[in-house]
């Protein structure tokens, strides 16, 4: 699967301070982020980019997420990942410190 703006992409970590950064460069590109996940700011928005607390809710409200990207610290990462995979999206991207490739 190729990564390419008709993609759906889901932000894992978005509250994270790598996670803002992330979002507005991926905006400015084109990117199609359709939600993102950070556990206690489900309701909230940035910008207009509805927030979830779990995958699981963000798929079943915005539908099919092609692609998640996973900015959480470390030790979320394993987690995040298996979260995502349960939810059915079947290509993640890590870029978390500490995770290798």
């Amino acid at each position: 699967m190729k990564w390419h703006k008709e993609s759906k992409v889901l932000l894992q970590g978005v509250h994270h301070p790598l996670g803002l950064i992330y979002l507005e460069q991926m905006r400015s590109c084109g990117t199609q982020l359709v939600a993102g996940v950070s556990p206690g700011h489900g309701g909230e928005l940035i910008g207009d980019l509805p927030v979830f607390d779990l995958v699981d809710l963000a798929v079943k409200t915005v539908g099919s997420v092609d692609i998640s990207l996973i900015l959480n610290p470390p030790y979320r990462v394993l987690d995040a990942a298996l979260e995502a995979v349960a939810a059915g999206i079947r290509q993640l991207v890590i870029v978390s410190t500490g995770v290798p490739p």
